[in-house]
């Protein structure tokens, strides 16, 4: 795949009508390829770590005595679509990530973590107003200090970005104040 890729990039530029809508059709099987081969990997991995839970008898967690929050973050690290998802956002595929998280909201709406993911990719793909309106519900209903810091430090981030620098100030010294202990961008 990556011969084939390079042999495109290489003719691409001096292409002409034919030839270059061929090419694009050539690039778009890649993708699609490529998309196909990720997925798979995700389902291995998926099967990989129940097979290790089974026979390599790792410790599973008690979810009887585990707080609710507890229970909520196991379920949710357990959760197809979110393991996706992440396996899309730390190969820079937001989009992808997007559906996948959007999968996990939907089904568990009390799994913030995923909202957090959730809005982490849609501010990578530019959908800053989407991204905002995440971070704004996990921090009305959130109660954990880190989720908090990091969503006010998005939501400056965000008022950046609408050149709004009062209200990223705002934002950036309220996830200093509830956790110091994590690198924020600042403006001082």
């Amino acid at each position: 795949m990556n011969q084939v890729l390079d042999e495109i990039m290489l003719e691409y530029p001096t292409a002409v009508n034919e030839k270059k809508r061929e090419l694009m059709e050539q690039v778009k099987a890649l993708k699609e390829m490529s998309n196909t081969f990720i997925e798979e990997w995700l389902l291995f991995e998926e099967k990989m770590d129940q097979f290790n839970e089974v026979h390599l008898e790792l410790p599973k967690p008690d979810l009887t005595s585990a707080p609710k929050s507890q229970k909520s973050f196991v379920q949710e690290i357990n959760n197809l679509h979110f393991q996706k998802g992440l396996g899309y956002f730390k190969l820079l595929m937001y989009k992808q990530a997007v559906e996948q998280f959007n999968h996990t909201v939907k089904e568990h709406p009390e799994f913030l973590l995923t909202r957090v993911f959730l809005a982490l990719a849609y501010l990578e793909l530019g959908e800053n107003n989407e991204a905002y309106n995440h971070f704004q519900f996990v921090i009305s209903v959130s109660e954990n200090d880190k989720i908090n810091a990091i969503s006010y430090n998005a939501m400056g981030c965000i008022q950046m970005f609408r050149k709004n620098v009062e209200k990223a100030e705002k934002y950036f010294d309220m996830a200093k104040k509830i956790d110091p202990a994590l690198s924020f961008y600042s403006l001082s």
